[in-house]
């Protein structure tokens, strides 16, 4: 089975997810992202758009970024994010 293409989700599109730290209607999931991924990324990414960052206590290169793995054990996928602004 073949899997379908990754979209891109651009960071204008997260940071109105996550506008005010609350997230437009509750962290809502993205259009055209897995639900099952941005339920892995969802507070990281609120994080990072609130100025928060180092979740690794200095393993990361760039501070304002995150390696997440999306919990669907069957179909994983990784995820680099990071504060492009």
């Amino acid at each position: 089975m073949l899997m379908p293409p990754l979209t891109y989700i651009h960071a204008s599109e997260a940071a109105r997810t996550t506008a005010g730290g609350r997230g437009v209607g509750g962290g809502k999931c993205p259009n055209g992202m897995c639900p099952a991924a941005w339920y892995s990324m969802r507070e990281f990414v609120e994080s990072l758009a609130k100025g928060e960052g180092n979740f690794y206590d200095g393993w990361m290169k760039n501070p304002m970024s995150a390696m997440i793995s999306c919990n669907d054990g069957f179909r994983p996928f990784s995820f680099y994010i990071e504060v492009t602004e």
